[in-house]
């Protein structure tokens, strides 16, 4: 080793530590490119849902309930009996204004209403006391008024 040159600060063969940064940086890069393409195709599987809502119509006319009225509205599908269409979807109704919401896949769907009578209590199995008879759906199980649900749509439903 001649005097002109300065000292190794480091052995030959051995990396400092911002060489090792910038291998492993684009290492980095790679992995987040990875995780975020991931994550990006993760979210468009799946069915996609349609959005449908609208009124409760009595007699043609908009119909809100009492908030402690049991309500029901449900869409059962057409096509019983493979996976798909074995569920049933609830609706979100709102009361006070008569409204519901329900996210379903496209396809044909029986809606079954159930509004009974006010004063209707649902028996507490505690009391001891025979429950009366729950009157049926609109459109008992079996059927219902039958609707093709093919995007997301407002739809007016009859309360019988």
């Amino acid at each position: 080793m001649t005097l002109d040159t300065p000292f190794p600060s480091r052995r030959p063969g051995r990396r400092s530590g911002r060489a090792v940064a910038q291998v492993l940086n684009p290492m980095r890069r790679y992995f987040w490119f990875f995780i975020l393409t991931f994550a990006l195709a993760a979210t468009g599987c799946g069915p996609k849902l349609s959005k449908v809502s609208g009124r409760l119509l009595k007699d043609g006319a908009p119909q809100s309930f009492d908030e402690d009225q049991y309500v029901t509205v449900s869409f059962r599908p057409e096509k019983v009996g493979d996976e798909e269409g074995s569920d049933t979807y609830p609706a979100t109704i709102n009361r006070s204004a008569g409204t519901y919401e329900v996210e379903l896949p496209p396809g044909t769907y029986f809606v079954n209403i159930l509004v009974p009578p006010k004063g209707f209590e649902v028996p507490d199995s505690s009391s001891g006391k025979p429950a009366k008879p729950i009157p049926p759906p609109a459109g008992d199980l079996a059927g219902g008024k039958k609707y093709e649900i093919k995007s997301s749509m407002t739809l007016d439903l009859p309360i019988p």
